[in-house]
C-alpha cells in the first residue's frame, strides 16, 4: 500500500479481525480510508475499528458471515455508494490427507475461501464495475500454485480464488 493517500475512501476489509485483515484495515484506516471492518466475530472486529479509530481514522465494525449469501447482499445494499476497495480477506485453513477428509468439511472450507469471495464480489463488485471505478482485492496464497499432499482442500479454495481474481479482471477491466 506504500505511502498512497486513500483519503475518503470507503473500504471493506473481511476477515478484519484479526491476522493480515486486521493489519490491512488498521493501515487502509490510517491512509485515510473509512473502513468496515467485516468480521464474522463482531468482538473482534470492533477491537479492530477502536483501534482504527485510536490511531486516528475512521472504521466501523460490520459483523459479517461472507458463506452466508443474503447476509453479504443485504450489507451491500445497506450502501450508499459502491465501495472504492474490496478486500476479501477472510478465510480458514484446513489440512489433511483427501481420503480423511469429510465432504462437510470440503463444503464448510469451500464455503467460506472460495463462496465468501465469490458471494462478495457479486455483492459489492458489481456495483464498484457498474460505476466504472475501484478495486477488488482477492487475497489467496502461495499454495494457490503449489498443491500439497496433505492441504488439497486448503489449496482447491485458493487456486479458485486465483483464477476467479483472474477471470474478474479480463471481464471488469
Amino acid at each position: 500500500m506504500g505511502g498512497v493517500a486513500l483519503d475518503g475512501a470507503t473500504a471493506l476489509v473481511t476477515g478484519a479481525g484479526h491476522g493480515i485483515g486486521r493489519a490491512t484495515a488498521l493501515a487502509l484506516a490510517a491512509r485515510g480510508a473509512d473502513v468496515l471492518c467485516a468480521d464474522l466475530d463482531r468482538p473482534a472486529a470492533e477491537k479492530v475499528a477502536a483501534a482504527a479509530e485510536e490511531a486516528g481514522g475512521t472504521a466501523t465494525a460490520l459483523a459479517l458471515d461472507v458463506a452466508d449469501r443474503a447476509a453479504v447482499l443485504a450489507a451491500a445494499e445497506a450502501l450508499e455508494q459502491p465501495l472504492d476497495l474490496l478486500v476479501n480477506n477472510a478465510g480458514v485453513g484446513m489440512s489433511g490427507p483427501f481420503a480423511d477428509t469429510d465432504l462437510a468439511d470440503w463444503d464448510w472450507i469451500l464455503s467460506i475461501n472460495l463462496g465468501g469471495v465469490l458471494n462478495c464480489c457479486h455483492a459489492f463488485g458489481r456495483p464498484m464495475a457498474a460505476a466504472g471505478r475501484g478495486q477488488i482485492v482477492n487475497v489467496s496464497s502461495g499454495l494457490g500454485y503449489t498443491p500439497r499432499a496433505a492441504e488439497s482442500a486448503y489449496v482447491t479454495t485458493k487456486a479458485a480464488v486465483l483464477a476467479l481474481s483472474r477471470s474478474l479482471r479480463a471481464d471488469w477491466q
